[in-house]
């Protein structure tokens, strides 16, 4: 019987993903373990549904954390953490940068030493190389995501097609066909949700999110957003040298090469409202128009 590792990000997705493969464990006696890596970027409303989904669910959640030797050539490790222990207080993000320099979005290794290192050692430990498969939150109507996810394995495998059964994480959307809205109106069902702006989920100022939205971040959290640029800007922080930076750009890590002043400075005359209005009106909340159902809908992905 395979081991499934199912990763919790904290967001409403992966959350429905956990109470799914509870039922299911409870039900038939599969074997799983609910594994969240914490980045100490989240926000506190992020941390307070992690403890509902926990309380609620009477789930056993591991939790993670980074641990960055500054030693060159050593690489991540992690350390097993209370849920207590698992608070926005910036350590984990903050040891990585200070060893690796500032993620950008064109290089989001905040994201790997993080999560992916972390998560991959712990469970090579736990369940030996192979003996498992992780599950994302990646819904059927993320088709995109999916795909970037696949052809990363593909490249590691050298190019070659890697069948259904040897690949080494599955998703949501191969045993749901559970839409964006269907959730949002799933947990509306629900005896709580989580409290917080889709621009404030995930790390509040992630690299991948659309400047519009880390704007609009830095408008409703200016505290979290004043530690962020803190943070970024310790001159400990090793430079990366590139023909573009030319060594001066440390903390330059979104979208047009800005930073988090950067962003803030150019949208400082727009209200909240305003912003997020526009951000609505653009439908960058929004998947995507394709929610295609997913044919691995039919088949036993569970006892491969």
């Amino acid at each position: 019987m395979k081991n499934h590792i199912v990763q919790f990000s904290g967001g409403r997705t992966s959350a429905y993903m956990v109470w799914l493969f509870e039922q299911k464990r409870m039900r038939e006696d599969i074997n799983v373990e609910f594994v969240y890596c914490d980045t100490g970027a989240e926000h506190e409303a992020t941390y307070q549904f992690i403890r509902d989904v926990v309380k609620h669910y009477g789930i056993n959640l591991t939790c993670l954390r980074c641990v960055i030797n500054p030693e060159k050539g050593v690489g991540t490790s992690y350390k097993v953490v209370s849920l207590e222990e698992c608070q926005p207080d910036l350590k984990p993000f903050q040891d990585v940068v200070l060893k690796y320099g500032n993620p950008s979005v064109a290089a989001p290794l905040c994201t790997r030493e993080m999560k992916s290192t972390p998560s991959d050692k712990y469970c090579n430990e736990k369940y030996g190389r192979g003996n498992y498969i992780k599950w994302l939150g990646i819904r059927a109507d993320e088709p995109n995501r999916i795909k970037v996810v696949e052809d990363q394995l593909d490249l590691f495998g050298g190019g070659k097609k890697i069948s259904k059964e040897k690949l080494p994480m599955r998703y949501l959307g191969q045993i749901s066909n559970m839409t964006k809205q269907d959730i949002l109106d799933w947990w509306e069902d629900q005896p709580f949700n989580l409290d917080l702006s889709e621009e404030l989920g995930n790390c509040v100022f992630c690299v991948k999110k659309g400047t519009n939205k880390i704007a609009l971040a830095a408008k409703k959290e200016p505290v979290l957003a004043q530690q962020f640029i803190t943070m970024v800007q310790d001159p400990r922080i090793p430079i990366a040298i590139t023909k573009s930076s030319s060594g001066n750009l440390t903390d330059t890590m979104y979208r047009g090469r800005l930073s988090l002043g950067d962003v803030i400075e150019s949208y400082k005359d727009i209200s909240i409202k305003d912003l997020s209005d526009s951000i609505t009106r653009g439908r960058k909340y929004n998947a995507g128009s394709c929610s295609e159902s997913c044919e691995s809908m039919t088949l036993d992905l569970f006892n491969e």
